[in-house]
């Protein structure tokens, strides 16, 4: 019995042909992107736990800052700071109506920023607050 040695190719147009291929290979790289940049932004200090978040009134009556910690919860954070914008609601009546922004930019995303989709499942009781673009107008 003798062994019979063929010649094989292989090119990347090939693997390119099937649709099922190129499938995968875009969430290969979806994944990916976002697992480095999360890890890139731990490793520098950018992650939930440790980082803030700051709050504050349209007026500018109100500032907070909540410091995220991985000792509380997500739900005892967020009571923490509705209850010291209540109390500020009643020392200062006229401010009663106010909204509590956001003006921390770091879950603002673009939907074309896919290297950063994970920071959509990040945090969410955050999110739930409208933001305002404190950035000077140039």
């Amino acid at each position: 019995m003798t062994a019979k040695t063929s010649k094989i190719t292989f090119t990347p147009r090939e693997l390119v042909r099937k649709p099922s291929t190129i499938i995968i290979l875009v969430l290969l790289i979806l994944f990916f992107s976002n697992v480095f940049t999360m890890w890139t932004e731990a490793f520098a200090g950018n992650t939930p736990y440790g980082s803030s978040e700051d709050f504050q009134t349209l007026d500018g009556g109100f500032k907070y800052t909540l410091v995220l910690s991985k000792f509380t919860t997500a739900d005892e954070e967020i009571a923490i700071l509705n209850e010291a914008f209540d109390k500020f609601k009643k020392e200062y009546p006229k401010h009663i109506n106010n909204t509590l922004y956001r003006t921390s930019d770091y879950y603002n995303i673009n939907a074309w920023m896919f290297w950063k989709w994970y920071r959509f499942f990040e945090t969410g009781h955050i999110r739930a607050y409208p933001h305002l673009d404190t950035a000077p107008v140039k």
